[in-house]
C-alpha cells in the first residue's frame, strides 16, 4: 500500500513539475519579450524596430519549418528507446541545424520579393548569414527543448530559456547604448546571440569522454525508419497552429486593423489559459509513450490538472479580464472584454483537443489526427469569419467557440475510451484482490 502511494506521488510530481516548467517558460519568455521590445523601442528608430521584429518573426517561422516534426517525434521515441537517447538527440539536432539554415537561406534570398522592408536583408551577405544562422539555432533550440521534455527533465528547457532571455536583454541594452543609430540587424544579432549562448551554456556542462563519445554518434538509420512519422507530426503541428495564424489576418480583412489590435490582445491573454492544458498534454505524450499500459491512469491525472487550472484561469478572466485589457487602454476593455470571456470558455474544448492529439500521438495514429484536425481547423476559420462578418469581434469569438466545441465533441469519444479502459482495469484489479483474499481465507479455514 505504501509503495503504491509513493508511486502515485512520484507520477503526480513528474507530471506537475514538467508541465509547470513549460508554463513557466511561456510566462517568462512572454514577460521578457515585452521588456525586450520596450527597450528596443526606446533605443532604436521605429524603422529599425520594424525591420528587426519582422526579421525575427520570419526567422522563427523558418526555424519552425526546419524542425520537420523531429522534436515532437523525440518526445515519444526517447522513452521507447532507453540507452539510445544521446544518439537520437544528436541525430535530430544535426538534421534540423542544417535544415533550418537552408530554409533561412532560401527565405533571406527571396525576402526582397516578399516585402520592400526586407531589401536590406536580401542584399547584405552578413545579414543573410546572420538570418540563416538564427533560423538554424531556432530549429535546434526547439528540438532541444522538446527532447528534454521527452526525457522528463523539463527544468533544463526552463534554464536554457532563462539564459537566452538574460543574454538577449543584456546584449540589446549594450548595443542600444553604444549603437543607437544602427540598422535593425543589430537587434537581430542580440536575439541570435542569446540562442547561441544558451546552447553553449549546456554544452559546457556536458562531459564527453572517449568512452562515451560513441553514445553521441548519429543514427542515420533512425531517420529512414521514422522519417515518415516525423513528417506526420510536422503536418499535424502546422494544422494545429493554422487557426491562430489565420485569425488575425481574418479580423484585419473583414473588420479593420484597429479591431485586430483589440482581438490580438485578447487572444494572447486567453492563450495563457490554453497553455496549461497544452503543457499537461505534452507531458502526457512523454509519460504515456514510456508506459502505454498506464496511459488511462496518467490521462486522468493530466485531465484533472487541466480542468482545475482551466477553471481557475477562466474564472479569473470573467472577473478581471476587463481590468487586464484596460492596461493596454480603456478602449481595449470596452471593445474586447466580452470576446476575452468567450475565449476563456474555450479553455475546456481546447483541453479535450490537446489530450486527443496526445493520445493519437501515443497510439501512433497521427494520420487520423491530421485529417480530423485539418477539417476542424478549416471549420474554426469559416465559422469565425461568418461570426465576424455579421456580429463583429464578439461574433468572431462566438463562431470560433462554437467550432472548437464541435471539435471537442468529435474528439471526446477517443478520450472517454481511454478513461473507460482504466475503469475496466480497476474492476479487474479489485476482482483479483478479492479472489486472493478469498483464497487466503479458505487456506486459513483449512
Amino acid at each position: 500500500m505504501i509503495v503504491r502511494l509513493l508511486r502515485g506521488f512520484e507520477q503526480y510530481q513528474v507530471v506537475l513539475t514538467n508541465a509547470s516548467s513549460l508554463v513557466a517558460t511561456y510566462g517568462m519568455t512572454s514577460a521578457v519579450g515585452f521588456v525586450y521590445w520596450w527597450i528596443a523601442a526606446r533605443k532604436f528608430s521605429p524603422e529599425a524596430v520594424g525591420f528587426a521584429s519582422a526579421a525575427i518573426s520570419s526567422m522563427q517561422l523558418a526555424g519552425t519549418i526546419g524542425v520537420m516534426g523531429l522534436g515532437t517525434l523525440l518526445i515519444g521515441e526517447l522513452p521507447r528507446q532507453p540507452g539510445k537517447e544521446k544518439s537520437l538527440i544528436s541525430t535530430a539536432l544535426l538534421l534540423v541545424s542544417v535544415a533550418g539554415f537552408m530554409v533561412g537561406l532560401l527565405f533571406a534570398k527571396a525576402a526582397a520579393s516578399v516585402s520592400v522592408e526586407f531589401v536590406a536583408l536580401a542584399k547584405s551577405l552578413p545579414n543573410i548569414v546572420l538570418f540563416s544562422l538564427g533560423a538554424s539555432l531556432t530549429a535546434v533550440t526547439i528540438v532541444f527543448d522538446q527532447a528534454v521534455i521527452g526525457l522528463l527533465r523539463g527544468g533544463l528547457q526552463l534554464k536554457r530559456n532563462a539564459v537566452f532571455s538574460v543574454i538577449k536583454l543584456i546584449g540589446l541594452f549594450i548595443v542600444g547604448v553604444f549603437l543607437q543609430h544602427q540598422h535593425g540587424s543589430v537587434i537581430l544579432f542580440t536575439w541570435v546571440l542569446g540562442n547561441l549562448m544558451s546552447l553553449l551554456a549546456f554544452t559546457r556542462t556536458t562531459s564527453i569522454d572517449r568512452d562515451s563519445i560513441s553514445e553521441y554518434l548519429p543514427q542515420w538509420s533512425w531517420v529512414g525508419k521514422l522519417g515518415k512519422s516525423a513528417l506526420e507530426h510536422h503536418l499535424l503541428n502546422i494544422m494545429l497552429q493554422t487557426p491562430g495564424l489565420v485569425l488575425p489576418l481574418l479580423v484585419a480583412s473583414i473588420l479593420s486593423a484597429k479591431i485586430n489590435a483589440y482581438f490580438y490582445t485578447s487572444w494572447m491573454i486567453a492563450n495563457f489559459a490554453y497553455v496549461w492544458s497544452a503543457a499537461f498534454s505534452t507531458v502526457l505524450y512523454a509519460v504515456g509513450s514510456a508506459e502505454p499500459g498506464a496511459l488511462a491512469r496518467k490521462l486522468r491525472l493530466t485531465l484533472g490538472f487541466s480542468l482545475f487550472t482551466g477553471l481557475v484561469v477562466c474564472l479569473f478572466l470573467f472577473l478581471y479580464g476587463g481590468a487586464v485589457l484596460s492596461i493596454f487602454g480603456e478602449e481595449y476593455a470596452e471593445q474586447a472584454s466580452w470576446s476575452l470571456k468567450v475565449f476563456g470558455i474555450g479553455v475546456f474544448p481546447v483541453l479535450v483537443k490537446n489530450h486527443y492529439v496526445a493520445i493519437c500521438r501515443i497510439h501512433k495514429k497521427t494520420p487520423s489526427a491530421v485529417k480530423l484536425v485539418s477539417i476542424n481547423s478549416i471549420l474554426e476559420i469559416i465559422l469565425a469569419g461568418i461570426g465576424a462578418n455579421f456580429f463583429g469581434l464578439l461574433g468572431l469569438s462566438i463562431g470560433w467557440l462554437f467550432a472548437i466545441s464541435l471539435e471537442a465533441m468529435l474528439m471526446l469519444g477517443t478520450v472517454r475510451q481511454v478513461l473507460k479502459r482504466m475503469n475496466l482495469d480497476t474492476s479487474a484489479e479489485v476482482n483479483r484482490l478479492a479472489l486472493e483474499r478469498s483464497d487466503a481465507g479458505t487456506v486459513q479455514a483449512t
